[in-house]
């Protein structure tokens, strides 16, 4: 191969170019043998001639040879010939896939001898790393001791060998349970960078004991030190081996006594082992001790932060000042662990703050999105609209994101929070941004203005996203606005607005209609209710449960319970069942009827087919009081304080059964079932005082030492007296004797109540 090299340099060099090399070679050498034959020979005896032209051959000869090679290479990477060395592209498989391909169906077939037979011809050519990986991943699955011999075969053929590839195979013998196998292959493959033995090596840690791992550590001592490290810093990042931080401190003890370069990742996974035991101040000393080692890794300062933050022992300020002062240096993976931990314990506000930082030394673009979103969505859901207001606006100006989902989250948070102006200067922000509003953002507005109760607003902000002709509103969106003017009690314009829907070709939902219902079930306009009721039907649109108890509540002003119970019976002849509300609403018709037989029916029926509420029978006891059945209403008291339901007697629930009492004077019984009430842990209240007084006033004779005890006693309770008993007591005490009362306990008269004093 030399001479090769020699006689290829005289060929592209020439004839001129080899004799002035050596004339040259014979010059200088001969000048040099002149010098050192005058200084070792005499002048009677000079050296021969011989001697010299031997000598300036072999030294040519020499010059050549060695410089012939690294003039063929420098020439035939500036002017390739035909006559170049062939160069590795020439050993590469010009149609590779499809052998590979070829091999690959051999193994799916059972063709092993075939299979071993080409594999062993592909080895001896330099396959790309796709390549190699398929052939030993189908030779695992079907036999995982001959894709073992594969990979030496490789090996021993200096053949790239991929860090899938290996670990494909380490990772099926442990699977078979064939440890051993495992373990002799990674020692046999021991010489391979670390690159391609670290997933094996992580892999077979995870299954060994101890004692064998400690065995395998050794061999790597005595492939280098580099494995050696590598291999502690698998075994510190094992949960299984690592259980403890003097575990730790053991093993990072022994890396120093063994005196040997210490390397930044056996620093990180100390750090990250002492981080996942839960100490922080530990996993802190050895980062302070890697600056004497190895550059302080961004992740192992992420890591340090985080395990301080779930360890709730200390704030983490220093850090953030210091990564501020550049003092400590963070990347974008760093940041972006430190974030997902304080998104993980809901810590928004620290979220917040590492972001902002993270803007502010990272790429904006560099950062994970990922990051932006999550902590939009947990200021939302913890109901810091401030915070995601913030980062939407950041992204949309930096021209990261013009995503109106993120938008709509927010606006609806506004919403939820009743900050209308908020949610109002964020769509406009949106439009003047260039992210179009959908339809979301349209609804998500007028409910917004509507929670707030400016129906003018949510009017404008429905034609200002209306009139940018990229949004057609749909039913949701109308529903909105009509809620917004049901919600300010103006039902004539809500109708208006379902005009206008109609004209705009929306079909309208029940919810559009029972809006509208409920305006009118609220000013207990039986009429306007039906009609609306009517237009639904030529709609073809089916009532539902809420639908029905909208106009049920409607007869509750007027307490028509014939109207009631019709709109009942409807009700369930079109096979709607009635829930507890529906069934409430009744009650409650009957309540303000003062009907108690007919309350009592309908709660007995109730029974039958529901559990009741609270609620139901606290009207029933409220239409006994109505009715002054006094005993009555006291029953249907302990009627429900005794529920197989669970139930139990609320303050409403005592109050209208005393008030029943107050009403004929009954004073005793009023103050044995509020005594009742306070056993049962409910304290009273001011409409309790106020029914308790009003039993005083209406006692014969009057009992004004009572109640003067009554309000002594409440207001020693540090509970707040209100003008409502001010008024009652008033008219048994008389003016001038509540106002010294009051003087003398330090009541306070409420403003709304002082003018009656005097």
């Amino acid at each position: 191969k030399v001479k090769g090299f020699a006689i290829d340099t005289f060929v592209q060099k020439g004839v001129c170019w080899s004799l002035a090399v050596f004339c040259g070679s014979v010059l200088v050498l001969g000048l040099l043998l002149r010098i050192i034959d005058a200084l070792l020979f005499t002048q009677e005896e000079p050296s021969t001639c011989l001697w010299e032209v031997l000598f300036c051959g072999l030294a040519t000869g020499a010059l050549l040879l060695s410089t012939g090679p690294k003039i063929v290479k420098k020439s035939s990477k500036a002017t390739p010939s035909p006559s170049a060395a062939p160069s590795r592209s020439s050993r590469c498989l010009p149609d590779e896939e499809a052998q590979v391909a070829r091999v690959v169906q051999q193994l799916r077939d059972a063709e092993f001898q075939a299979a071993e037979k080409e594999f062993l011809r592909l080895a001896r050519h330099d396959l790309s790393s796709a390549s190699t990986q398929s052939l030993i991943a189908a030779c695992a699955d079907v036999d995982v001791t001959r894709a073992s011999g594969w990979l030496q075969v490789l090996r021993k053929n200096e053949r790239q060998i991929s860090p899938k590839s290996f670990q494909l195979v380490v990772d099926a013998l442990i699977k078979d349970v064939r440890m051993v196998e495992a373990e002799e292959l990674l020692l046999k493959m021991l010489e391979c960078p670390i690159s391609v033995i670290s997933g094996a090596l992580v892999a077979l840690f995870r299954q060994l004991e101890l004692e064998r791992i400690e065995e395998l550590l050794l061999k790597l001592r005595q492939v280098g030190s580099r494995h050696w490290i590598f291999g502690l810093s698998v075994l510190l990042r094992s949960d299984r081996h690592i259980n403890s931080f003097e575990d730790v401190e053991g093993w990072m003890q022994r890396a120093i006594d063994a005196k040997v370069p210490l390397e930044g990742n056996l620093f990180n996974s100390c750090i990250t082992a002492l981080a996942r035991l839960g100490h922080p101040v530990l996993a802190e000393k050895w980062l302070k001790r890697m600056v004497c080692h190895a550059a302080p890794d961004p992740n192992s300062i992420a890591t340090v932060i985080s395990t301080y933050k779930a360890a709730k022992k200390r704030p983490v300020d220093n850090y953030l000042q210091r990564i501020k002062a550049k003092e400590l240096h963070l990347d974008v993976s760093a940041f972006n662990q430190i974030i997902k931990s304080c998104i993980h314990l809901e810590d928004v506000d620290d979220a917040h703050r590492w972001l902002q930082l993270a803007t502010e030394i990272c790429d904006g673009p560099s950062l994970d999105s990922l990051w932006y979103s999550t902590v939009i969505g947990l200021s939302v859901r913890l109901g810091k609209a401030e915070i995601a207001e913030r980062w939407i606006t950041f992204q949309v100006e930096r021209g990261f994101s013009k995503d109106p989902s993120s938008f709509n989250a927010v606006i609806t948070c506004h919403a939820r929070q009743g900050t209308f102006q908020a949610a109002e200067r964020l769509v406009r922000f949106m439009c003047e941004q260039g992210v179009e509003p959908d339809l979301v953002t349209l609804g998500a507005a007028v409910h917004s203005m509507a929670r707030g109760n400016q129906p003018r607003r949510a009017e404008e902000m429905f034609q200002m996203i209306v009139k940018r002709g990229h949004t057609s509103p749909d039913v949701v969106a109308f529903n909105a606005l009509i809620d917004a003017w049901v919600r300010a009690e103006d039902v004539k314009r809500a109708e208006e607005w379902l005009r206008q829907m109609l004209e705009a070709q929306v079909e309208p939902s029940v919810v559009s209609y029972s809006s509208i219902l409920h305006a009118y079930a609220k000013q207990g306009n039986i009429e306007a209710a039906e009609k609306v009721m009517q237009q639904m039907k030529e709609k073809n649109l089916e009532a539902n449960v809420v639908t029905y108890t909208t106009l049920i509540n409607a007869c509750v002003k007027a307490g028509d319970i014939p109207r009631a119970e019709k709109f009942f019976e409807l009700m369930q002849n079109a096979g709607i069942e009635a829930n507890a509300m529906t069934y409430s609403s009744l009650l409650n018709v009957c309540a303000k009827a003062g009907d108690y037989q007919r309350a009592e029916v309908w709660l007995e029926k109730m029974c039958g087919s529901l559990v009741p509420t609270e609620v139901c029978f606290n009207n029933v006891i409220d239409a006994c009081a109505k009715a002054g059945q006094a005993k009555r209403a006291e029953e249907w008291l302990w009627r429900l304080q005794g529920d197989v339901h669970g139930l139990s007697a609320t303050r409403q629930s005592f109050t209208a059964a005393a008030q029943a009492y107050a009403k004929t004077g009954a004073f005793g019984d009023v103050e044995r079932l509020f005594r009742a009430m306070e056993a049962q842990g409910i304290s009273m209240d001011a409409f309790c005082l106020t029914v308790q007084l009003s039993s005083y006033a209406r006692a014969r004779p009057r009992q004004r030492e009572r109640m003067e005890e009554a309000l002594r006693k409440y207001q020693a309770q540090g509970l707040r007296i209100t003008p409502p008993p001010l008024r009652v007591a008033k008219s048994v005490l008389g003016n001038s004797r509540l106002q010294q009362l009051m003087l003398e306990r330090g009541i306070q008269a409420p403003r709304d109540a002082s003018d009656s004093w005097h």
